[in-house]
């Protein structure tokens, strides 16, 4: 794919009306290709936010069980990571899944 140009070259200057027309063009491009990575980072993030919530929640309940003897370094791993976490994000995390 070819990428877009953006500098005036020598039979497109600024002083050519259709220059300008080009670049605003360009601009709009760039603005709405930033807009939909914005969206995605938003959903991913409230995806993220849905797994914490549920990985708490799971640590909560583990607290009354044994659990095998591989498990045991990944459940203390989780279990700091999801401690770790601030109280608000945590919350929010919580709100979410039960949403």
């Amino acid at each position: 794919m070819a990428s877009k140009q953006i500098f005036a070259t020598s039979n497109q200057t600024a002083f050519n009306p259709g220059y300008f027309t080009s670049a605003a063009r360009i601009r709009r491009e760039q603005f709405s290709l930033l807009r939909i990575e914005i969206e995605m980072l938003a959903k991913e993030e409230a995806n993220l936010m849905k797994i914490a919530g549920a990985a708490a929640l799971f640590i909560s309940h583990l607290e009354h069980l044994t659990l095998p003897r591989e498990a045991i370094g990944s459940a203390a791993t989780l279990a700091r990571l999801v401690n770790e976490m601030p109280d608000d994000l945590m919350s929010d995390a919580l709100q979410l899944l039960h949403a």
